[in-house]
């Protein structure tokens, strides 16, 4: 089973050892497993942090911002305003809108919810977003984190390989340990 996500590839090898239900199944355990090391632990690929959010002064338009509806707006602007100005950067943005100061990478869910298994070719996996706005968004951060955001971590790789041998291993009639 080959896993690509954004061009990173992870190998496994169950070949016929494991239906294509099981395949996605396995996919999908990895990605959710990503997923939560992301928006849960703030963590790269490699277990080290996430850059923490820029404090680089903004203006946010007034309107909002965010790929979903609704969108986040900052806190008390008047309409007339067609931007506010945080000297705090995205950093104070965040905190006056309600959330969270430390770097989870949600700000209205939609990256994430759009993250899954795009489609299965034999034995090959491909991870990706639907919607070309979000594989941009999420490729853009990945560069910022030097490619170790939506990468695999190695703890990811052997929870996937350790699902997979129990499936294996239960398809064989072997009872679970």
């Amino acid at each position: 089973m080959i896993i690509t996500i954004t061009g990173k590839t992870v190998n496994m090898s169950f070949k016929d050892l494991v239906s294509l239900e099981d395949i996605r199944m396995l996919a999908e355990h990895g990605v959710t497993l990503m997923k939560a090391r992301i928006t849960l632990r703030s963590l790269k690929a490699d277990g080290t942090p996430l850059k923490p959010y820029s404090t680089k002064p903004i203006s946010i338009p007034s309107r909002g911002v965010g790929t979903g509806s609704p969108l986040v707006r900052p806190a008390g602007v008047k309409k007339k305003k067609k931007s506010v100005f945080f000297p705090g950067g995205y950093l104070q943005f965040r905190a006056s809108a309600g959330r969270s100061t430390t770097k989870d990478l949600i700000l209205s869910g939609n990256l994430m919810r759009r993250l899954r298994v795009k489609i299965i070719v034999g034995n090959a996996v491909y991870v990706g977003w639907m919607g070309s706005k979000h594989e941009l968004i999420a490729q853009q951060l990945d560069t910022q984190e030097n490619q170790l955001l939506f990468a695999w971590s190695d703890e990811e790789i052997d929870d996937v390989a350790d699902r997979a041998v129990d499936m294996i291993m239960r398809g064989l009639g072997e009872p679970e340990p």
